[in-house]
């Protein structure tokens, strides 16, 4: 049976549930005003969630490049038309594609158009395997996608329907609305699907089952015969069937996936405040607002980067930023911070806070004239975060990467580790799919460290993958310096982290890598770790793009030129992601984890088997790294590793000695 949307009462209880500072922050978000008590915030977000225009019915596409298949479904679950096109073409020329199209819309698409009042169209994007070069089917199908959404508009202008909702949908979304409806079909099936590798395959046969049981069983669906017996006969049936459940998720509103509706309802309210206001905000706010708050990146051992963005400029009075640690009396000023204006609604402004080297240090930004210490100054932000440059207790890190297009995942992986609490984070590259994606920095990355206040806290560890690489070398939203690369120590020199990247093949990080395992900061090390975006020894990846586009060559001097400094050096352990699931292992006295699952499309092809990891896992998830310092002098610090999946559970576990008394320095 279909899960029902949330109604109201069920919306308001579960509001009423979370407290002020958690509501105000939700307000905040959506644009709904802030000020006075629980009960009016409450009410206010209520509203602004169910004063959208209840939908009546929606068309929905799914797309290929050899065919694409369309529903018309209806509010109250009747299938009025639905349909699979062979795109069969000797080429894919616009001039072969575009009179096809331009046919199939005008005899299929435009009477189902007057009586629709949303139009979803399956996202052609993530169609990239993870490379740069584009694919000829990605090529094939974003000209079949792009002609569609011309004609849909000409259409739709045709008869007039200015009000008539179209929208992308990104295929993540509709697999994690119908997860446990896919689980439960393949555990009914265990023996049938025991002989089918895990992935995409998997889940369309499962979603074939599912559709299949909805029409012989007539509980959630109102079809025709005539459909029936169309589908049954089809001979490509998964075309038909994701079209259908994607469809179904948007016609009840389902987002995520869950038994426990309460469980995630902050996941549920920040999507749907996306969707509805992220599509129109450049026109409807106002200037002068805060349009992403800041985010903490460590710059080195004593500074911290601060990255926040406007809506628009600052030029009646400029933007400063103070920080102190014992008195805001004490503060330090700086400013005026220089804009970066990327467009005329995104203004980005970065300040470095340092040196550090107090344990808590708050800092403020706002809007004054230079010097101005009075209280008389608009003030943007006010947050504290922790320093544990000489610390001498437990430092907790929370680590993942590579959450490119699984907002809902991501956003569900950063409840957990809020409920943690760690001290920083880390992120091992792939926030995003595309750097200069101005949206996708504001709804994929930010605003979710915004939602649990984590980005605003807890300093990031940040190295960049291939998805994040900019190519003009600016990072206007992570990160910059004088390189990309760096490194900073912790827990008085007790902890060294060296950060690479994994893009740039470049002979001057070579030589800083090769400087930098001989500094004493480096060799007085007790733990000494390294982030990179793209692992060393990788072993799940799409198999075309592996072998035939041979991006099995990627990165690869990380493992032919860095592997061996590595283990010269005493190197104990080395982070990565862009590998879409979980491996742990040890290789010649290293530890190397890949963490790549935090929300993009998870990896089940086996393209190596290097023999040498001893924990897999392929969900998603996150990992805290706990170091913990000695109890006497002759003991050193430890690491407690732990990794958790998407439900908070705890998959994995390992502790890791220091190496120090192997350490030939010593």
């Amino acid at each position: 049976m279909m899960r029902q949307p949330l109604v109201m009462g069920t919306l308001i209880e579960s509001l009423s549930s979370k407290k002020l500072v958690e509501l105000r922050s939700i307000a905040k978000s959506s644009g709904v005003l802030v000020n006075g008590n629980k009960t009016q915030v409450v009410q206010r977000i209520a509203h602004v969630l169910t004063e959208v225009k209840k939908c009546s019915s929606v068309l929905s596409f799914d797309l290929g490049y050899r065919n694409l298949a369309y529903c018309h479904l209806t509010h109250d679950a009747t299938v009025l038309d639905w349909a699979r096109v062979d795109l069969e073409l000797e080429t894919f020329h616009p001039s072969t594609v575009a009179p096809i199209v331009r046919q199939f819309i005008k005899e299929r698409v435009e009477n189902n158009i007057k009586r629709a009042d949303v139009v979803i169209v399956e996202q052609q994007r993530s169609r990239t395997n993870g490379s740069f070069a584009v694919l000829e089917h990605t090529l094939r199908v974003n000209s079949v996608e792009g002609m569609l959404w011309s004609g849909l508009y000409e259409a739709a202008e045709k008869i007039k329907r200015s009000d008539l909702s179209m929208l992308p949908l990104n295929r993540q979304r509709v697999d994690d609305a119908w997860e446990n409806e896919i689980q439960n079909v393949i555990e009914a099936n265990s023996s049938r699907f025991s002989k089918i590798k895990k992935g995409t395959y998997a889940k369309k046969q499962a979603g074939i089952l599912l559709v299949q049981d909805w029409l012989e069983n007539e509980s959630s669906l109102k079809v025709n015969n005539q459909l029936k017996d169309m589908f049954k006969q089809e001979s490509k049936k998964d075309d038909l069937s994701d079209c259908l459940l994607q469809a179904v998720a948007c016609s009840t509103n389902l987002k995520v996936a869950s038994t426990s509706p309460q469980k995630h309802f902050i996941v549920h309210m920040f999507y749907l405040i996306c969707s509805l206001l992220y599509s129109t905000l450049d026109s409807y706010v106002s200037c002068g607002v805060l349009r992403k708050q800041p985010v903490l990146y460590v710059q080195d051992t004593n500074h911290v980067q601060v990255v926040w963005e406007t809506n628009c400029g600052t030029d009646d009075k400029p933007m400063m930023l103070s920080y102190w640690s014992d008195s805001k009396e004490n503060q330090t000023i700086l400013g005026p911070i220089e804009p970066h204006v990327l467009d005329n609604t995104h203004t980005v402004y970065k300040a470095t806070i340092g040196p550090v080297e107090n344990s808590k240090i708050h800092y403020s930004i706002y809007q004054s004239e230079e010097n101005d210490r009075s209280l008389h100054r608009k003030t943007w932000a006010e947050n504290t975060f922790g320093w544990h440059l000489n610390s001498d207790r437990s430092i907790r890190i929370a680590a993942l990467a590579d959450n490119q297009f699984g907002m809902l995942t991501f956003l569900t992986l950063l409840q957990q580790i809020k409920r943690i609490q760690p001290d920083y984070l880390l992120h091992a590259g792939d926030a995003v799919q595309n750097y200069p994606s101005l949206r996708q920095w504001q709804t994929d990355f930010t605003e979710p460290l915004t939602v649990f206040g984590l980005g605003q806290t807890k300093p990031m560890i940040y190295a960049h993958g291939n998805h994040d690489f900019d190519t003009s070398s600016v990072y206007s939203y992570t990160r910059s310096g004088e390189h990309p690369w760096f490194s900073f120590t912790m827990a008085a020199g007790a902890i060294h982290f060296i950060v690479l990247d994994s893009n740039l093949d470049w002979e001057i990080q070579d030589d800083w890598l090769r400087q930098e395992t001989t500094t004493e900061a480096f060799k007085r090390a007790q733990f000494r770790i390294v982030v990179v975006h793209v692992p060393p020894f990788l072993e799940y990846w799409d198999p075309e793009a592996w072998f035939g586009l041979k991006q099995s060559e990627w990165s690869a001097f990380i493992k032919e030129r860095y592997v061996p400094l590595f283990e010269a050096s005493g190197v104990d352990l080395v982070i990565s992601g862009h590998q879409h699931n979980y491996e742990r292992g040890e290789r010649n006295g290293i530890q190397y984890a890949i963490i790549g699952g935090a929300g993009g499309d998870l990896d089940f092809d086996q393209v190596k088997d290097w023999g040498m990891y001893e924990a897999k896992l392929f969900d998603f998830h996150f990992v805290l790294l706990e170091f913990n310092p000695p109890t006497s002098q002759d003991q050193s610090w430890t690491l407690k590793w732990d990794t958790y999946n998407i439900n908070g559970e705890k998959v994995d576990t390992t502790r890791i000695e220091s190496r120090i008394k192997d350490k030939e320095y010593l």
